[in-house]
Parts: C-alpha cells; structure tokens; sequence
C-alpha cells in the first residue's frame, strides 16, 4: 500500500467516526445508545442516525380529555392534527434469528389532516377524502424507504378513533408508491386487527400471544420495519419494549430486570411524554408490567421455528 493510500485510508476512518461522534439520534433513544457507550459496544452495532427530515417530538395534551367527553369530533380531528406535527420517533437494532434488523417506531406517519370536520358519513361509506399535507411526516417516511431500506410498515393500531381507516388510506398510498419508486415492487403494509392492551380487561395470556405474532411478522419480510398504532405510546411501547427486553437485554436475568427497569421503562416513559409523577402524559402502568412479566422463551422459539417446506400446501 503506497503512502497516499495509507493517508487516504487514514483519512476515510477519521471521517467514519466523525459522522458517528456527530450523528443525532432519536430523542428518546438516546436512552438506549447511552446505555450501549457505557457497555463498550461499537458505535456501528447500535448507532442510529436521526434524519433531519424526521420528527421525533412527542406531546400529550391534559386539557384534550375533557373535550373528549364534550366533543368526541373536535376532539379526534385535534388528536389527527397533533400526530401530523409530532410523529414521536425511534428506532433501535434487533438481533433476530435470521441477522440484524433495524426497526423504526413512530405514530401514524400519513402526513395528512382533515379540511375541516372529520366526514364520519363519509368514512363509514368508505369514501376518504384527500386531505391536507401538515408536517414533514410524508417526506419522512419516503426517505425512509430510499435511505433506511424499509420495506413493511406494521400498523397497531385497531382502536376506537374512526379516523384510523382515512390515516391507514394516507399512509399505505405513500408508503406502497414509494417502495414501488424505489425498488421496483411494492412494500409490505400489514395491518394488525383487535390488537388491544388492556390487561385488565383481556388478560396477559391474550397480549403475549398478540405480540410474539406481531414480532414473528416483523421479522419475517426481508428489509427494515416501522411499527406504530396511532400516536407511537402504548401498544407500539409494548411491542418495542417487548423486543429490547427479549432480542438486545442481557441473557442473565438479573441484568435483564435491570436494563428493563433503565433501559426499557426510560424509553416507554420518554415515548409517552412523562415529566413526572404529577405530569403523566400517556404512561400506563399496565403496559410496562407486560414488558416486565413477557416471557421471552416463547418468543425465541417462535422465531427459530423453520419456515415451512416450498412442497408443502398450507390450506
């Protein structure tokens, strides 16, 4: 190697790790990349880039609940309008069975908002109106799929907000246009149906068997993911925490219920916009206690389950 390829060399690393050292990342996964600089991982197993075109702002507003009881229509039409402006983002690197997978979390990312009422006539026909662009999260989730190679989104959401099937409509459009621009074939958009997280009400056996299912189809289209449900807090909080727990977390199960107490909780908590014990936000006890009690054996032999023979005919 001649000297000027040495330096060329030399000078290709110093400006490798310069991009790292200078990166931004997601707000609240900033939680988890410090956790990961203390441990003496590589900076290239877990670093993620922040792009500038991507929001990861989260807000929770205390004075929509009493709206809600007054005025269920302006109170939906102000929720679709704060998730256009604050797509709470994150991201982290799973280790799957299959290799690495980057999977990137968020609250709906139609980028759209109604003109004016919500049309709930109109909706229930089936008729969705265009709407209009508000935010960056159209461009965000397009340079997504040119840059970050993601190739299925998977929607959680399946509440009470009707507004759901016209933001579902916004996004897969954009979504399915942008992977076909890009790859020449269109993306996966899996919509997970009667995905709750009350444990009062269904239970912990019924949400452990829901998440490994929603885990088992993330890992199973190629490429990178981005999961959501409506704002980015509690059933994806679930799911991602779900996942840091049982595919990154320390194997000893000490270590595990710690990382998950200052890793994991940090992280629900910062995606939910807690300040305090008296400031809330969207935190949810019963989500975490989920997290803490998931039993992660079952989840790994879910994921190393063989695909099915190419001769066999599943009917």
């Amino acid at each position: 190697m001649t000297n000027l390829q040495q330096f060329c060399l030399f000078l290709f690393c110093i400006l490798f790790a310069f991009k790292f050292s200078h990166a931004e990342t997601f707000n609240c996964t900033k939680i988890s990349h410090d956790y990961w600089k203390k441990q003496g991982k590589k900076e290239k197993d877990f670093a993620i880039e922040k792009p500038a075109i991507c929001d990861d702002n989260v807000h929770w507003s205390y004075t929509l609940g009493k709206l809600r009881k007054t005025n269920f229509g302006e109170f939906e039409r102000l929720v679709v309008l704060n998730v256009a402006e604050t797509s709470n983002m994150g991201a982290a690197k799973f280790h799957f069975p299959s290799g690495v997978k980057t999977v990137y979390r968020s609250s709906f990312l139609s980028g759209k908002i109604f003109s004016g009422k919500i049309p709930y006539d109109k909706i229930q026909k089936g008729i969705f109106p265009e709407g209009k662009v508000k935010g960056k999260a159209r461009q965000c989730l397009q340079y997504l799929v040119e840059n970050a190679d993601i190739r299925q989104i998977v929607n959680l959401y399946d509440g009470s907000f009707k507004s759901k099937y016209v933001l579902s409509y916004w996004e897969k459009n954009n979504f399915l246009r942008s992977t076909k621009d890009k790859q020449g074939s269109f993306g996966h958009y899996t919509q997970i149906k009667g995905f709750d997280y009350d444990l009062e009400e269904r239970g912990a056996e019924s949400i452990y068997k829901d998440v490994i299912a929603i885990i088992d189809q993330i890992a199973s289209v190629p490429g990178n993911a981005l999961i959501h449900c409506y704002g980015g807090m509690h059933r994806t909080g679930i799911v991602f925490g779900v996942m840091q727990k049982c595919l990154n977390g320390p194997k000893n199960k000490s270590q595990n219920k710690k990382f998950v107490k200052e890793v994991v909780g940090q992280e629900y908590k910062c995606h939910t916009d807690y300040q305090s014990a008296e400031k809330i936000g969207g935190y949810h006890q019963e989500n975490m206690t989920v997290i803490e009690k998931f039993p992660c054996d079952r989840l790994h032999k879910r994921l190393s389950r063989k695909p099915s023979s190419t001769k066999r005919i599943d009917l």
